[in-house]
C-alpha cells in the first residue's frame, strides 16, 4: 500500500529531507520540474507552444524550472506572472533569475498564455487553504475556457490537496504530477476530478520514520494478503458465507451477492431469503444453498448463522416487520464478522441502539445517502466532510466503515483511513453494490485479514469494473460482468 498525505504532511516529508539529509530544496526543486517535463515529453506535449502559469510562491518555483527545462530542451515556452514578483519566496526567486540567464521569454500577455496549445498550471499547489477570488480566479476561470492541454504542478490549483474540495475556482487539468505520495484532494471527488490522469513521481522525498501515515491507497501488490489457497483445502475449509437477502421481487439482489462472494474465493454459500426467490436463485446459481422461509421462524435464522464463518445481510431484504426482526436478531446473537448493507442500513438509521447490542465485528457499506441516515443529518453535509465524517463514525462505533462513492472509502476503527483509486463510471449500475458486499463478506470468510478485508475487496472490486471496461465498455457494464471481471483479475495474478 502506498501512503496518501495531507498538504501539512507533505511539507513535513519536505522539510524532514531537507533539514535531516541535507537535500537543498532547490535540488528537490529541480527534481519535481524534470519529473513534469519528462511526463510532458512522454505525451509528445514539446512539440506545442507552452506556456507556464508561475505564482510567487515554491509551486511557481516549480513552474519557472520547468520553463527552463523545456526551453533548454528546444521547446517554445513563455512564462505568465500569476503571482506578485515582490512576494516571491527564496526559492521562487532564484528560479526566476536562472530563467533570465537563460534568456527564457516572460510575458505579462494573458491572450499569449490562453493561445498556447499547452498551458501549465503553477500557480498555488498543495498549500492552498483559502478560496480563490479576485484576478487569480478569473486567470483560472479564463484557463479553463482555452482549448489548451493543461498540466497542473503538484495540484492544481483551486483545489484543496486536504478534502479535494472546490476553493472557489478551481483549474480543470488534464494531467497532474504530484511528488513523492498522492495528496487524500486528489483521489476524493471533486478534486479527482479536477486532477485529470494524476502521476505520482518519486522525487527523494524521504518522510520522517517517526511519523507514521494513517491513510493510504492499494496497490496491486497488496492483493498478496489475500488469504493463500492451500493444496488440502476443501469447500469448508474455504470459509462459508451466510447471505440474509432478498425479499419478495428482489431476490436478484441475493443472488448477485451470493455469487460475488462465492466468486471471490469462499468454499460456500448460503441464502436465507423468501421462500418466493428459492426456484429463480437455483437456476442461475445451482453452487448455493437455499433456506427458504414463508414465515420468518428465528431458530431456522439462528441454525443457519451457526453455519456460517461470516454473514452479510441488507441486499433486497425490504424494510418491513419481518426484515426489521431479522436484522434485530442478527445483530443480537451473530458474533462471527458481520456485514451490513443495503435496507439493513436503513434499519439501522431507526435502531440505532444495535450497535452496542451487537459483538459481532462490524462492516458497513453505505452509499451516500444512507450514511445521512446513519447520521441524521443531510446529503450535502456527507459530500462537503466525507473524509472526516467517515472515520470519525468508525472510531465512535468501533467498525470498519465502508462509503461507497465514485471513489469509495474505508476507514478502520484504529483511525486508518485507505482511499480507493481502481474502478470507473461503468459500476454506476444496479447491483454493483451487491456484489462488493458479497466480495468483502467472501474475503472476510476466507480468512483475510478483518485490516485488509475491506479495503483489498473495494479495490479487488474496482480493478474487476476496470477489467470489464477493458473487455468491453464502461457503457452497458451491469453488476454480473464485475463478477466475471473479478474472476479474471485473479487468473491474470494467478490466484
Amino acid at each position: 500500500m502506498d501512503p496518501v498525505v495531507t498538504a501539512s504532511q507533505s511539507r513535513e516529508a519536505d522539510e524532514y529531507t531537507i533539514q535531516t539529509h541535507g537535500v537543498p530544496s532547490l535540488v528537490l526543486m529541480e527534481r519535481a520540474a524534470l519529473a513534469c517535463v519528462d511526463e510532458m515529453e512522454k505525451r509528445g506535449l514539446l512539440g506545442q507552444k507552452i506556456g507556464v502559469a508561475c505564482g510567487a510562491g515554491n509551486n511557481g518555483g516549480d513552474g519557472l524550472a520547468i520553463a527552463r527545462l523545456l526551453h533548454l530542451r528546444g521547446a517554445d515556452v513563455m512564462v505568465y506572472q500569476a503571482g506578485s514578483w515582490n512576494k516571491m519566496t527564496q526559492d521562487c526567486t532564484r528560479q526566476r533569475d536562472i530563467c533570465k540567464t537563460y534568456q527564457v521569454r516572460f510575458s505579462d500577455s494573458l491572450q499569449e498564455l490562453l493561445q498556447c496549445r499547452v498551458i501549465v498550471d503553477a500557480i498555488f499547489g498543495v498549500g492552498l487553504s483559502r478560496e480563490v477570488t479576485g484576478d487569480h480566479a478569473d486567470l483560472i476561470r479564463r484557463i479553463n475556457e482555452a482549448p489548451a492541454f493543461k498540466v497542473a504542478v503538484d495540484m492544481p490549483s483551486g483545489v484543496s490537496a486536504d478534502s479535494g474540495k472546490r476553493l472557489g475556482e478551481a483549474l480543470a487539468a488534464d494531467l497532474t504530477v504530484t511528488f513523492a505520495f498522492a495528496k487524500a484532494g486528489q483521489l476524493v471527488y471533486p478534486g479527482k476530478k479536477y486532477c485529470g490522469e494524476l502521476v505520482v513521481s518519486d522525487i527523494g522525498i524521504t518522510p520522517d520514520p517517526k511519523k507514521q501515515p494513517d491513510c493510504f491507497r492499494c496497490t496491486p501488490d497488496d492483493l498478496g494478503h489475500l488469504s493463500p489457497l492451500l493444496a488440502d483445502d476443501h469447500k469448508g475449509s474455504r470459509g462459508r458465507v451466510l447471505c440474509i437477502a432478498g425479499s419478495r421481487g428482489m431476490g436478484g439482489a441475493a443472488c448477485l451477492c451470493a455469487h460475488a462472494a462465492l466468486a471471490s474465493g469462499c468454499g460456500m454459500v448460503r441464502i436465507y431469503t423468501p421462500s418466493c426467490n428459492r426456484e429463480a436463485i437455483l437456476s442461475r446459481l445451482p453452487e448455493a444453498l437455499v433456506d427458504g422461509y414463508e414465515t420468518y421462524r428465528e431458530e431456522m435464522l439462528l441454525a443457519a448463522m451457526e453455519w456460517a464463518d461470516s454473514i452479510v445481510i441488507g441486499p433486497g431484504l425490504g424494510t418491513d416487520e419481518t426484515a426489521e426482526a431479522i436484522v434485530d436478531c442478527v445483530f443480537r446473537r451473530a458474533s462471527l464478522p458481520l456485514l451490513a448493507d443495503a435496507d439493513a442500513l436503513t434499519l439501522l438509521a431507526r435502531r440505532p441502539e444495535l450497535f452496542h447490542e451487537t459483538s459481532a465485528p462490524l462492516i458497513l457499506t453505505p452509499h451516500m445517502g444512507e450514511m445521512a441516515r446513519l447520521l441524521s443529518v443531510s446529503l450535502q453535509d456527507v459530500l462537503d466532510d466525507r473524509l472526516k465524517i467517515c472515520r470519525s463514525f468508525a472510531k465512535e462505533y468501533g467498525v470498519t466503515l465502508v462509503l461507497k462513492d465514485a471513489a469509495t472509502m474505508t476507514a478502520l476503527a484504529d483511525g486508518r483511513l485507505f482511499l480507493n483509486d481502481s474502478g470507473n463510471a461503468g459500476m454506476a449500475t444496479a447491483g454493483s453494490g451487491d456484489v462488493l458486499a458479497g466480495i468483502l463478506a467472501g474475503l472476510r470468510a476466507q480468512g483475510t485479514a478483518g485490516e485488509w478485508a475491506a479495503p483489498l475487496g473495494v479495490y479487488l472490486h474496482g480493478l474487476a469494473g476496470d477489467c470489464a471496461a477493458q473487455e468491453n465498455s464502461m457503457r452497458g457494464m451491469t453488476a454480473s460482468d464485475l463478477i466475471a471481471g473479478m474472476k479474471t483479475i485473479y487468473k491474470e495474478r494467478g490466484m
